[in-house]
């Protein structure tokens, strides 16, 4: 092994080259952001928010098989393998290509983070890649919304205005600002910054994605954030947390004409109910549901196939909904079998990160987060449909793992 000088300090030649899949990493980190805001673009007749999640596939794939020695085979890894092996065997009975690349492609990002990352230091250079890539969605969305470029639309039953800003959707801009959020609250708070300017603007950056996820009204993502404040306040600003829970309480009391239409999604009191309030939800999931009653033995077991929902899909007389929860939806096209497949890796996660014990704020972090997932998942279609999303996500999962495997000491 060659050994090199480096800042008068002896190290390994190996070491100080970079991993290939570093730099996939950093690709990833930087344009990962911008991509978010690309969707109406094309190239070659495919939407780049296709094309850049197929490109690191690919390139994770090389990275990874090269790396094999270094990815470590154990419970979370095989229930993984697992899950994507029964999605691709299941083009047998239905399933359709693009789909399946959509729901294995973002799995890929734990190990490439865990088979290339191999300091702090390298760990902090990749969010504030992240960061710097969230520079243009982030003013450039808050800059449409002040300047009313960004007309927004409306929700009819509510009259309200929900914004977009440079994104396609709401929806896109509402989740894109919390997984920001995520970032900004392991890079601000666990990572050391030195520089005051550096964090000074990132604390500006922060307050520029609230406003932008505030205007975005997305309330699945509302559930979200709320979920990862509450677990990281209760573990540590439990005051804060008592406040917080205090304030929300009051606003609800004493500004219930204000809040009522959004809670329930209708002016009209005559139509408050729980189907209203989740925007027709219990509705589409009882549909569903009696959909998939109907579904033959074998296709309870394994699903109509994925790509199936919100298609034409002939038994007796109805069709699969989007249902607008990510369990259900896998229930339907996947079938008894991969749901339980998809909970194991679930259950994985939980029991790793609640069984890590020798970093307490990386285990707060990464448990808040799970749970925050967990249940945007339930509630809607989230980070298992959104597969530019779930990359993110999963890197973030792929830096818990670099702790509880030991990969960084």
């Amino acid at each position: 092994m060659n050994l090199i000088i480096k800042n008068n300090i002896l190290v390994s030649e190996v070491y100080y080259k970079k991993d290939f899949g570093y730099y996939i990493l950093f690709f990833f980190a930087f344009f990962r952001p911008l991509t978010l805001v690309l969707g109406s673009y094309s190239i070659y007749g495919i939407n780049i928010l296709e094309i850049f999640p197929v490109l690191i596939f690919y390139l994770s794939f090389i990275v990874i098989i090269y790396n094999a020695k270094s990815i470590k085979i154990n419970y979370i890894a095989i229930a993984i393998g697992m899950f994507m092996l029964y999605c691709i065997v299941s083009a047998l009975w239905g399933s359709e290509y693009k789909d399946i690349a959509r729901k294995i492609t973002p799995f890929f990002m734990i190990f490439l983070v865990t088979s290339s990352v191999k300091s702090e230091y390298q760990i902090k250079i990749l969010l504030i890649a992240i960061v710097i890539g969230y520079i243009y969605p982030i003013l450039g969305s808050m800059y449409a919304i002040m300047s009313g470029i960004d007309k927004g639309f409306l929700v009819y039953h509510t009259d309200d205005i929900r914004s977009i800003g440079i994104f396609l959707n709401s929806h896109s801009l509402g989740h894109a600002m919390l997984l920001f959020i995520f970032i900004y609250y392991l890079l601000r708070f666990y990572y050391i910054i030195n520089s005051k300017f550096f964090r000074i603007m990132l604390d500006l950056f922060f307050l520029c994605s609230l406003y932008c996820f505030y205007k975005a009204g997305t309330r699945t993502t509302f559930v979200g954030l709320i979920i990862f404040c509450s677990i990281i306040l209760w573990r540590y600003y439990k005051l804060y947390l008592l406040l917080f829970l205090t304030m929300l309480i009051i606003i609800v009391i004493f500004r219930y004409d204000k809040v009522s239409p959004i809670i329930w999604q209708t002016k009209d009191i005559d139509r408050q109910s729980l189907d209203s309030a989740s925007s027709g939800r219990l509705t589409i999931w009882r549909h569903d549901i009696n959909t998939y009653a109907d579904f033959s033995i074998d296709k309870k077991l394994l699903g109509s196939g994925l790509g199936s929902e919100a298609k034409p899909f002939l038994i007796k007389k109805e069709a699969i909904i989007s249902a607008h929860n990510d369990y259900l939806a896998l229930l339907l096209t996947l079938g008894v079998v991969g749901l339980l497949s998809y909970m194991s890796i679930f259950s994985g996660l939980f029991i790793d990160i609640f069984n890590f014990k020798s970093n307490a704020l990386i285990k707060t972090f990464a448990m808040s987060i799970l749970l925050s997932v967990l249940a945007m998942n339930g509630i809607s279609n989230s980070y298992l449909s959104r597969v530019e999303l779930a990359q993110g996500i999963y890197f973030i999962y792929g830096i818990f793992y670099c702790y509880k495997w030991g990969v960084i000491k």
